[in-house]
């Protein structure tokens, strides 16, 4: 059985071939740079990525693909916290 690791790109850096793609991993949170070329079409800000790893345990970006019942979960979670969020705002300026 191979096993896969989950991304979501955090930003887009730069343009054209130069692009970098910021990632943060869902395992462990830590963030890592890909150039934008490696991932395709799949390299969308705020997409949730699944990719194979290899034995050693590295990421194999020629397997990435876009999980995209992940993408429309987080994104309706973050729809009702925002919700839920927006309920309690009581409206009108801060006061410190």
């Amino acid at each position: 059985m191979s096993r896969s690791a989950r991304y979501a790109i955090d930003r887009i850096e730069g343009d054209g071939t130069s692009a970098t793609v910021v990632l943060v991993a869902d395992a462990d949170g830590a963030v890592i740079d890909v150039p934008r070329t490696v991932l395709g079409r799949a390299a969308v800000e705020g997409a949730v990525l699944r990719v194979h790893l290899l034995a050693d345990g590295t990421p194999d970006w020629t397997t990435v693909e876009r999980d995209a019942a992940e993408d429309s979960r987080r994104r309706a979670s973050s729809a009702d916290t925002l919700a839920r969020l927006r309920r309690k705002d009581p409206g009108g300026d801060l006061t410190l």
